[in-house]
């Protein structure tokens, strides 16, 4: 009687995605799992996510080589139950088709994050635990989300010294933070334990290799400095009006408050549809102008940087973009965004005025053609009527690929954006 066996596929964590890669084996061939068993993490460029068996089986055959990407629908492992001979799982494997992505059904993510790192197995192994205790040098067996590897491995802690809360034994990240807090007070009670990091030349250091989306970050934003000749412009713009709105529209408000980001987005997405030459996409041989405006916003996050999209912000109210922006920002901190909300942007808005920087130049995010870079607002002395008065100034430089944007073309979205800014009322019509 011939066993029951079953593929297990690379899955579709976006409808974009074509291709992903197994960070992490937490199983071997020969290993018995139940159904939901959690048995690889899965890595595409943004995002991680647990790879879950199906259904209670054997695991047969080889297992899809850590690192390696495989295409979507592509063989990752079989499963198959113990009556399958193994001359079975060979015909079935020699047989096997990878799926057409396009009939995948999109997988719900539950534990995603840009910033998925890999087990820090190649990461300094003198460098002690939060305990000061020194650990064992591998813990990849034991069970644990992805976002709790990234946190141990952040905070330097083994995680068999976890105790795990999670379903089927488990390590969650807060089980991580837990220990991190306890072992807290013992690491200050023995500084000496503090050095056992230092190298041979007498300084305390730590290695760590690049996690998935450091990786992206660096290859994709080289690419756009090498490829894209880039132009700057900047414009400064008086935002007395727009503080005067947003503490207009937060009265009274109960569930959050509007940001002056929420506004310069909802402002930019006006002058894009005002300059749709800027509202674009470029491959390196084909543009394409969009209708609606899809602006990007970034998201700073510990060990790395989010865009996600607010899609059709034109058509939007500032009330929707503040309430969709806060749940977009919460998500890419917890490490739950999906991968289609990262990509299709069509313009981007980087804002680094919450951290007192006036005025920065930001890398374009290809295949957009622009990027708005926004510095903080300082009270500055302006000339008025003959004289001088107080106003607050905010600097934004925008940054274009002179290959589809040319100067007169960015000139006149900075001047659009800076009368919309200007006149903040117009962004309620």
């Amino acid at each position: 009687m011939a066993g029951n066996i079953q593929a297990i596929v690379m899955p579709k964590l976006g409808l974009s995605m074509t291709e992903g890669m197994v960070a992490k084996w937490h199983v071997q061939a020969g290993a018995k799992v139940a159904a939901g068993e959690a048995i690889a993490d899965i890595e595409t460029s943004k995002i991680s996510n647990e790879l879950q068996a199906h259904s209670a089986g054997v695991i047969r055959g080889s297992l899809a080589e850590e690192g390696i990407d495989v295409p979507v629908g592509g063989l990752l492992c079989v499963l198959a139950d113990e009556a399958a001979s193994e001359r079975e799982v060979e015909a079935f494997i020699a047989a096997f088709k990878p799926l057409d992505s396009d009939r995948i059904e999109v997988a719900e993510v539950e534990e995603a994050s840009g910033d998925a790192s890999r087990p820090q197995q190649q990461a300094d192994k003198t460098r002690p635990s939060p305990s000061g205790k020194q650990p064992p040098l591998d813990d990849s067996r034991i069970p644990a989300t992805p976002s709790a590897r990234r946190a141990a491995a952040r905070a330097g802690i083994n995680l068999a010294e976890v105790a795990p809360t999670g379903t089927r034994g488990r390590v969650t990240k807060e089980d991580v933070e837990k220990a991190v807090a306890a072992a807290r007070p013992a690491a200050a009670a023995h500084p000496a334990a503090q050095s056992a990091a230092t190298a041979s030349s007498g300084e305390d250091y730590e290695e760590a290799p690049l996690t998935s989306m450091r990786q992206t970050i660096a290859k994709r934003l080289t690419e756009s400095k090498q490829s894209a000749p880039h132009f700057r412009l900047v414009a400064e713009a008086n935002m007395d009006r727009m503080i005067d709105l947003r503490a207009d529209l937060g009265r009274g408000m109960e569930n959050g408050k509007i940001s002056i980001n929420d506004l310069l987005v909802k402002a930019a997405a006006a002058a894009l549809m005002q300059v749709p030459a800027v509202n674009i996409q470029f491959d390196g041989s084909t543009v394409r102008r969009y209708a609606a405006a899809h602006v990007a916003v970034a998201v700073a996050l510990e060990d790395g940087l989010l865009t996600p999209v607010i899609r059709n912000a034109d058509q939007k109210s500032v009330m929707e973009i503040s309430s969709e922006m806060r749940e977009l920002s919460r998500r890419a901190k917890s490490g739950s965004l999906q991968l289609d909300e990262l990509e299709g942007g069509t313009f981007t808005v980087s804002n680094l005025g919450m951290f007192g920087i006036k005025a920065f130049d930001a890398i374009i995010n290809p295949p957009q053609a622009a990027i708005l870079a926004v510095g903080a607002t300082d009270k500055r002395l302006i000339p008025s009527d003959g004289g001088e008065q107080a106003a607050a100034m905010m600097t934004a430089t925008l940054s274009c690929d002179h290959r589809v944007v040319d100067g007169a073309t960015g000139a006149r979205f900075m001047q659009a954006f800076k009368a919309l800014v200007e006149h903040p009322y117009q962004l309620l019509m």
